[in-house]
Parts: structure tokens; sequence; C-alpha cells
């Protein structure tokens, strides 16, 4: 060899050859009939590669006994074309939830992290969470609350429903709310509230109550800067007198339960 690149040569010694690397390699991928290739992924979860008898190669399975499901989880699907980098993060509150309205016969999936290669999740036959499963079917138009428990093997349950409006008040005349109604172009709800003084009125909440392990999920706004926040103090309309004034109020939902709202006088 010359370490310098050039040709001035020096002999380095006599080995004996015994085996070529990667044949090295190859005797200890599969040592069985049956057995497949293990691959590891950059967070250590082992995959299995199969093929049968008729050379049909299997999708990797992970060969971890465990069912833990990954510290955060995301869902996609039809509504973003399973986009992956844009994907949504369910929020860990217990289990894994979010919210987002969907169309009828929309497909949702999960996935490990906003990266196309990462491990997917799905149904099997019995609706249950698993890895490179099938692909979950909304039945119809509506917001849903989409909860998953922390565990492979639990069903994914999803919940149509609409947010609920409770109102702080106090003496007599309450003021009275339209019901709620959505807009899928703008993505916001909106309702009405007449009637309403500084007498009878002391503020409003919005509540998200569709069942589930995590129960009811009440919003307001404590900076009242026109954000939502989670077990927030009650929204307040400015400038209220003796005089009942009427009010459009609008907001949307995103899908970790933060939004905002618009207060317009009518």
């Amino acid at each position: 060899m010359d370490p310098q690149g050039g040709s001035s040569y020096t002999n380095v010694g006599v080995n004996q050859l015994t085996s070529v690397p990667y044949a090295q390699v190859s005797k200890t991928v599969v040592t069985g009939a049956g057995q497949g290739i293990t691959l590891v992924s950059p967070n250590g979860t082992n995959y299995t590669l199969n093929v049968s008898d008729s050379g049909t190669l299997n999708l990797p399975v992970s060969s971890v006994s465990t069912s833990q499901l990954p510290a955060n989880l995301y869902m996609y699907g039809s509504y973003n074309n399973f986009t992956a980098t844009s994907a949504d993060l369910m929020r860990n509150d217990g289990s894994k939830v979010g919210y987002k309205y969907l169309p009828a016969n929309s497909q949702i999936k999960f996935i490990a992290a906003q990266n196309a290669s990462a491990q997917n999740y799905g149904s099997d036959s019995q609706t249950n969470l698993v890895p490179n499963g099938s692909v979950y079917n909304i039945s119809s138009n509506g917001f849903y609350k989409i909860e998953i428990t922390n565990f492979i093997g639990n069903p994914v349950r999803t919940f149509n429903f609409s947010p609920g409006i409770s109102l702080n008040t106090t003496g007599s005349g309450s003021p009275v709310v339209s019901p709620l109604s959505y807009n899928p172009a703008t993505s916001k709800f909106s309702f009405n509230l007449t009637g309403v003084t500084s007498s009878n009125f002391t503020g409003f909440t919005i509540s998200l109550s569709p069942g589930g392990s995590t129960g009811t999920e009440i919003l307001g706004d404590n900076l009242n800067d026109g954000n939502l926040d989670i077990n927030g103090t009650p929204m307040l309309i400015p400038n209220l007198t003796s005089v009942p004034k009427n009010f459009k109020i609008e907001f949307n939902i995103n899908f970790d339960a933060t939004g905002t709202y618009t207060i317009t006088q009518i």
C-alpha cells in the first residue's frame, strides 16, 4: 500500500482470506426456514420481512411483544390526501384525542411521525388498531371526536357531535341562544345571542361532551384575547348595558381543541 495515494508501495504483510464481509453477514440474516429478515427502525423497534413459499413478500410487522403505542401519534386521511407531512398530532389526554369535521365517506389512518416512511396504524377486521391495518371509514358528515387508548388492540372510537353552548346568567330575562350551525367552507360554528344585557349575562363557555374516556372538555378564554383555552374562564361580551343587544358569535375548533372566536353585534 502507499498511504500517500501514489505508486511507492510497501508490503504490509500477507493474511489468509477466510470470508467475504457481505457473505459473513448473510449467514446471520436467515438462520432457518420461515424466519424473516429483521429490520431495526431508528427508534429501536424491530420489524420482520417475510416471504411466502410462492415468493410473495409480506410487509414488515413489529416483532416487539409490547402493545404500547408511540409517544406521539398523528392522524391523516382522505381529508389531506394521506399526506404524512401534514398529519394532525393527537393530543395526549389520558387517551390520544383529536377533533375534526369530516365529510361522509372520509377515510383515516394513523402514523407515528410526519414522515411517509414512519410506521402507520389502521384497523383490523374487528376495528382494533394494528400496525399496517386498513383505513377507518367515516359514515356521515359531522364534527368528530377521535379517541385512541394508549394500547394497540383497543378500537379507535369516533363520536359525531355538536359542541354545546353554556351561558352564565343572572336575574330574569335570560338571553336566547339560537341553534348552532356549521359552515364547512369556513370551518366555523356560529350561533346568535339575543336579548343580552349587563344584568342578565356574565359570559359563556363551549362544551365538548361527546363521550369517551376523556369526558367533557370546556373551552373558555383565560386572557379575553379571542383565543379558546381548555378549562378557560367564561367568554365575556364588552360594553353591555341595560338595553338588550343581539350578537353573532363565530368560532373554530382546531384538532387539539384550541381555536378562536369573534363576537359581532347584529
